[in-house]
């Protein structure tokens, strides 16, 4: 459903609304899945298909996305490489195992949780408190109604549920947190050398190139690549009369004069009881009588409605604020509880009114009569409106041309770009992952290296870069993937056999000094001497000792302590590049000095990552106990 709201919500409103429903779904991978060719689905969990549709929808909103944060940075390839696919799909598919998890467990949200999480939405704010009006308008330019909101938010709250509720339930025991803090303060002593770059042959015989070359040739590959030539058509270039005369734009408003008439508005509260849809004849009844007895109460000589909103309705995006919808228009709310509220002769409460959500008490506080705006409030939009038809109107019909050009001469481009008196233009060569300008959109790239275009040589159809802009392509240049010849990559080649030499040696030379001190056959002040080398103390230094090499301090730490002996390992410094390092002393850290504070802040830091650790092995289980079907020929 997450996916649902982001294709209702845009522009700003989406950058609040979604980000708040974001589930961090990357648990783990998807090994383990059975894979077979399925028509109509990429994916099924259990019984519930995950659509291709879906799926497509779902990448093109990233790919918009990572491409309006990334701008002419952005590679295709982030989007479209068979991992980040995977990925993708990964994500959909354990949102999908956590609603049947929860479902299955009969985990529901709650109407005063649901309301609490619509309050917070800064969108549906007014200095920094939940406002019924924007609440509603809000969701009205959206193209969504409160009653749907309610049931993406609460849909996207149990796809929440599981996850939140290990992260509450995970609990790090006084054990845990004092071996957190024994190994995060824990202090060593040690020494390390660092030994020489071993001498190696500097030169490389042909042969020796010859042998790493033929051994490595998919690292001398060139990538493949393309250069083309298209046209391109946009609406915004279209030549037409800026003037249109006064007649025409006075019969455009009286033509389209129900646009300029600013609806009825109605302001109005509301007192809801909510109903279950599958609700029992008992239920129902009680839920009515409810609503009757609201009514009678809010009939009473000095009621306040609001307060009884405050107090009695069960609407989450309303109570706090005393039942207030603010300014109603036709077209925004239920058929029914519309018709009801409309039908209301003058301000008052109506009878309990009933529309899928429940029980509605209705309060009409002020009506606005429709007003119609006068022509002259409207002359310049329906002037822009007529250029923009007109622009629409030639775009369309050059469009026609354009592929009827194509379609009578698939193979060349000139024919279409003369009769219809446009350019040829030219990309730069790019890759598989893309390139600038129309070269960065999926549609081009896909049918740049399209077989129908490659070994066909025929021209694209126009494809759509946005709304009034088509192009179409034709490969200008195709360069395939080749191995390049030994002496174009010689110098890489003899860099790369060189570094595989010295990092031989090196490995070599290590290995024998750390086996030399473990078996005590030497010293760390006999490898010092033998190497000319300098050995370097650290005393009873943290994790975090700033006056030690990061490098060093990292692998000291990682070596097993020996009980009332040095223990050595190495750091890697370089390519070709070691020290051996000896470890002295390990001393444990007081635990009982750590303040009790930071002891609270670091047992939640504890206690999050135990849940996260939980929700990963419980979808895990998820993945062994649900039938799940990834159809690979589906994946767009």
């Amino acid at each position: 459903m997450l996916q649902t709201l982001r294709e209702k919500i845009t522009g700003w409103v989406a950058v609040v609304i979604v980000g708040i429903l974001i589930v961090p779904f990357a648990f783990v991978g998807i090994e383990n899945y059975r894979t077979r060719s399925i028509a109509d689905y990429v994916a099924k969990v259990g019984d519930v298909e995950i659509s291709q549709a879906q799926f497509s929808q779902r990448l093109d909103q990233q790919r918009t996305q990572m491409r309006n944060a990334m701008g002419d940075r952005f590679d295709a390839a982030l989007v479209e490489s068979p991992e980040s696919k995977r990925r993708l799909l990964d994500n959909l598919i354990d949102a999908e195992l956590l609603r049947q998890g929860a479902t299955s467990l009969g985990i529901r949200i709650l109407p005063a949780q649901l309301q609490e999480e619509i309050a917070g939405f800064e969108a549906f704010q007014v200095a920094g408190k939940f406002d019924p009006e924007q609440y509603r308008l809000v969701l009205a330019q959206q193209g969504l109604t409160p009653a749907g909101f309610d049931r993406l938010m609460a849909d996207d709250l149990l796809v929440q549920s599981l996850p939140e509720a290990f992260a509450k339930s995970a609990i790090a025991t006084q054990a845990d947190l004092d071996g957190y803090l024994k190994l995060r303060d824990q202090k060593r002593s040690f020494r390390w050398l660092k030994l020489p770059v071993p001498a190696v042959q500097e030169s490389v015989e042909l042969a020796d190139a010859q042998s790493y070359f033929d051994a490595h040739s998919a690292d001398y590959m060139t990538e493949e690549t393309v250069l083309l030539d298209y046209i391109e058509l946009r609406a915004a270039d279209m030549a037409v009369d800026a003037v249109v005369d006064e007649a025409t734009l006075r019969q455009r408003y009286e033509d389209a004069s129900a646009r300029f008439v600013e609806p009825e508005q109605r302001l109005a509260s509301h007192i809801l009881i909510r109903l279950e849809a599958n609700a029992d004849a008992e239920a129902q009844r009680m839920a009515l009588e409810q609503a009757q007895q609201i009514r009678t109460k809010a009939m009473a000589d000095g009621a306040d409605f609001a307060e009884i909103a405050k107090a009695e309705s069960q609407d989450p995006g309303s109570r706090a604020a005393g039942g207030d919808l603010g300014w109603l228009t036709r077209g925004l709310t239920d058929p029914a509880f519309e018709d009801a509220l409309f039908s209301m002769a003058g301000t008052g409460v109506s009878e309990p009114v009933k529309s899928p959500e429940g029980w509605h008490v209705i309060q009409l506080r002020e009506v606005r009569p429709e007003v119609a705006k006068a022509f002259e409030q409207v002359k310049e939009e329906l002037k822009a409106e007529a250029l923009n038809e007109e622009r629409e109107r030639l775009f369309s019909e050059q469009l026609g041309l354009l592929v009827d050009a194509i379609y009578r001469d698939p193979t060349r481009l000139e024919t279409a770009a003369s009769e219809l008196g446009l350019s040829i233009q030219q990309t730069e060569a790019f890759t598989r992952s893309g390139g600038t300008g129309i070269a960065s959109n999926p549609k081009v790239i896909a049918a740049a290296f399209s077989d129908a275009l490659l070994k066909d040589g025929n021209a694209s159809d126009a494809l759509e870069i946005d709304s009034g802009h088509r192009v179409v392509i034709k490969v200008a240049q195709h360069q395939p993937a080749s191995l390049q010849t030994l002496e174009e990559v010689r110098a890489r080649v003899d860099a790369a056999v060189l570094a595989e030499r010295r990092e031989a040696a090196a490995t070599q030379q290590r290995d024998s000094a750390l086996a030399a001190l473990r078996s005590a056959e030497t010293t760390m002040e006999t490898l010092a001497a033998a190497n000319n080398g300098e050995l370097m103390q650290a005393e009873a230094v943290g994790r975090q000792g700033l006056d030690t090499d990061p490098r060093v301090l990292a692998d000291a730490f990682k070596i097993a302590r020996s009980d009332g002996k040095s223990a050595f390992g190495y750091a890697m410094l370089g390519l070709g590049e070691y020290a051996v390092i000896e470890l002295q002393s390990v001393t444990e850290a007081d635990v009982s000095q750590v303040p009790e504070t930071e002891r609270d802040s670091l047992r939640s830091q504890l206690a999050q990552g135990i849940g996260a650790s939980e929700v990963r092995a419980y979808l895990n289980a998820l993945r062994e106990s649900t039938p799940i079907v990834i159809a690979e020929d589906r994946i767009p």
